[in-house]
């Protein structure tokens, strides 16, 4: 990316969207496309367990395909010859540089200048210490909430909000049958 000496952007919206970039983003939204897939294949039972394997299947062919287009592309476009064919040699070899300028390398951003104060750091670590247990178990309780499969059987109507809390189901019609 274009920087100036005070490590301002002086590119525009047609320099971000050069080839690489937008094959970087096919390749990512290739990628969340199979995730959501394979998550309903698993949440899913009957024709939508069906329907979203045969997605998933579709979908890890294109994802599979793009990643390896941007992988090669990064490997084949490395910083130097000796990373080649080794993606975190690129990374190593721009340290100290985290975005380098294509208009003059003396003007690229550094992990120091781009990085937070020393307060800054220690609040958030703390913060993070605190937080990550609490977000763990949350996860872990909505995991253990919504582990079951769900079908066309499970949209019935329910009589009373209290049903839906204890789990109950009632016969009646299916919506949309």
């Amino acid at each position: 990316m274009p920087f100036d000496a005070k490590g301002e952007d002086t590119g525009t919206l047609l320099t971000l969207l050069n080839p690489y970039a937008l094959l970087a983003g096919l390749a990512s939204l290739a990628i969340f496309a199979l995730h959501g897939a394979v998550d309903l294949s698993l949440k899913t039972k009957a024709e939508r367990l069906v329907r979203s394997r045969t997605a998933a299947r579709w979908r890890s062919a294109a994802a599979a395909l793009l990643a390896f287009a941007l992988l090669l592309w990064t490997c084949l476009n490395a910083v130097s010859a000796d990373e080649k064919g080794i993606v975190p040699g690129v990374f190593l070899n721009l340290f100290p540089r985290a975005l380098v300028s294509s208009t003059n390398p003396d003007h690229s951003l550094t992990t120091w200048s781009t990085s937070s104060t020393h307060y800054t750091l220690v609040v958030m670590t703390i913060v993070a210490l605190l937080l990550t247990p609490v977000v763990l178990v949350y996860q872990g309780c909505a995991y253990y909430v919504f582990r079951h499969r769900g079908g066309r059987d499970d949209l019935a109507p329910l009589k009373s909000p209290i049903e839906l809390l204890s789990g109950a189901r009632l016969p009646g019609p299916v919506p949309g049958a």
